[in-house]
């Protein structure tokens, strides 16, 4: 059976947790406070305790009468764990950062995402324990309200539906606002997690138009590789540098001005029929073929409105 407490006139902090249900896995009641905490980046208020320590009993007691302990608390998702069970999550704590004691009850400050800020021991007679807790919760970065949490979910959920059709300048746009916020909630974490791996390939496809372009060669496949960065990678601050660079590099080259333009519309066109606007998508390459006559453009061109043709023609035929 799970072993939690709520502290006594703590209840704004604290939470409530249900049993799991029966043949589902258990989580710890760290691992549960953790989970809520990361809904709003909250930190995690942890006090590790035993019910025959009286000074446990003495520091629950001072937090539920200090009027600013009790107002920073409330900022905390706060939980108390049995500092002798083994499935509480206290272990967890006590291998990650040692308090430097043994002496009940621990006092953790636990970020949303798990990194620990405080770890102490025996703190029911410290003095600073006031000034230690707000220090802390200073470094456990901005919270966000039910609103914000609400609405940045809403665009990691688009941004991830973007990122199946390779839309990655529509990702880039939606998670924007959330990679602005200093904070550590779940959806936050999440989206610099989703940017992080694009900016990984965007450094991938760029060295690969710049060992291309030191290459020589068949300069339209390169064109069409740094045509797709321009648009997929604009947004990323690092990476406006290299693409800018690229593209003076490219130009540099014989046509390779023309290369670029023309890779250009074929990736435009492109990103009409990702949009599943169809009829947009082929006269985009019905242009390009016009425009650019005998050129790997239009041969590109013809194969892709070739495709999409049939794509709409199996579409109508279901």
């Amino acid at each position: 059976m799970l072993r939690i407490i709520l502290w006594s006139g703590l209840m704004i902090g604290s939470i409530a947790l249900a049993l799991p249900a029966q043949g589902a896995e258990q989580q710890s009641p760290l691992d549960q406070a953790l989970a809520k905490a990361a809904q709003e980046g909250r930190p995690v208020l942890v006090l590790g305790t035993r019910n025959t320590c009286p000074l446990c009993s003495a520091f629950k007691q001072r937090m539920a009468n200090d009027r600013k302990l009790r107002a920073m608390a409330a900022v905390c998702v706060s939980v108390e764990l049995d500092a002798d069970s083994p499935t509480s999550g206290i272990t967890t704590l006590l291998a990650k950062k040692d308090p430097e004691g043994t002496k009940l009850p621990f006092f953790y400050l636990v970020r949303a995402d798990g990194e620990i800020i405080i770890a102490l021991q025996e703190v029911t007679s410290n003095p600073q324990i006031g000034n230690i807790l707000r220090a802390g919760i200073a470094k456990s970065g901005r919270l966000l309200s039910s609103a914000e949490a609400k609405r940045y979910g809403q665009q990691l959920e688009k941004a991830k539906a973007a990122m199946e059709r390779d839309d990655v300048g529509q990702v880039l746009s939606l998670l924007t606002p959330a990679l602005k916020m200093d904070s550590h909630a779940g959806v936050v974490a999440e989206s610099h997690k989703l940017v992080e791996g694009i900016t990984t390939q965007a450094k991938t496809d760029l060295a690969k138009c710049e060992a291309d372009l030191e290459a020589g060669g068949d300069l339209f496949p390169v064109a069409l590789l740094l045509a797709e960065a321009n648009h997929k990678y604009a947004r990323l601050p690092d990476q406006k540098k290299n693409i800018g660079q690229l593209n003076r590099k490219l130009a540099q080259q014989e046509n390779g001005k023309a290369l670029l333009s023309q890779a250009d519309e074929i990736v435009r066109a492109r990103a009409l029929g990702r949009e599943t606007k169809g009829n947009r998508a082929m006269v985009a390459y019905e242009q390009i073929v016009k425009k650019y006559p005998d050129t790997p453009a239009a041969s590109l061109a013809k194969e892709e409105l070739a495709a999409l043709e049939q794509k709409a023609t199996d579409g109508a035929n279901k």
